[in-house]
């Protein structure tokens, strides 16, 4: 069994080249939320996100990530299908259908094919992978009395162009995607949801090249030390040296 707080900040070594290759600061699930798929990773001298197939990891450690060899790094995200989901399961605020409130998911804990076992809340309550009905960008939905949550999809709209008396039929649009690209950049970039570093606490003192503190050793990492250490290109030093 895995947890993901002990998979983020791990760092990913390939073994035929005995090379480091980045910092796992994320992990990306399929679009059920039930299988983590990918993990992104960053490597601090070039500061690309890339992605590795969990998959491919040859041994998770205690200490580090193994990869057989380089060429399981990708760096094309084009047409990828993992673009739409990239939605961090922690920090999240939990409620059941009857509007009772679990409180806040703290870890989750994955068994040996990356598939979620069950969620750890803020209070040490376990929260089962059946138990859970829908999961969104800041709440987690517990199922209770058999809800369907297919009863409450949004109605198909009809539009009317003015010009051609045409009915248009918009179909339910997905949201927009938190991967981001520039389309004349030969290398993607992954925007990475940072909301995992909040309550990590810090082993090592942060310093800008400035020589400004960020954060000292033992701080507990919060909104405005993430948004200081991201002003700095120090969020990947967040990841790293935080548990």
């Amino acid at each position: 069994m895995y947890t993901l707080s002990e998979i983020i900040s791990s760092p990913v070594i390939s073994l035929f080249e005995c090379e480091y290759q980045g910092t796992i600061t994320n992990l990306l699930f399929d679009s059920k939320l039930k299988k983590c798929k990918y993990a992104c990773v960053v490597n601090e001298s070039d500061g690309i996100a890339k992605t590795i197939k969990t998959s491919d990891f040859y041994i998770v450690g205690k200490n580090c990530t193994f990869i057989k060899n380089e060429s399981y790094v990708d760096l094309n995200i084009d047409n990828s299908p993992y673009q739409n989901n990239c939605t961090s399961i922690i920090h999240l605020n939990v409620f059941d259908t009857d509007g009772n409130y679990y409180g806040v998911s703290k870890d989750i804990n994955l068994d040996e094919n990356f598939n979620i076992l069950n969620i750890v809340l803020d209070n040490d309550k376990i929260i089962s992978e059946k138990e859970i009905c829908n999961i969104g960008k800041t709440i987690i939905l517990l199922n209770k009395n058999n809800f369907n949550l297919n009863k409450f999809k949004p109605k198909q709209k009809i539009k009317i162009n003015s010009n051609t008396n045409t009915k248009v039929v918009v179909l339910n649009e997905k949201k927009p995607s938190t991967l981001t690209h520039k389309p004349n950049n030969p290398i993607n970039k992954i925007t990475t949801d940072s909301r995992f570093l909040f309550g990590r606490k810090l082993n090592k003192t942060i310093v800008s090249s400035n020589g400004e503190i960020i954060a000292k050793s033992g701080s507990i990492i919060t909104k405005n030390i993430l948004s200081k250490a991201s002003i700095y290109g120090k969020t990947l030093e967040l990841t790293r040296f935080s548990s």
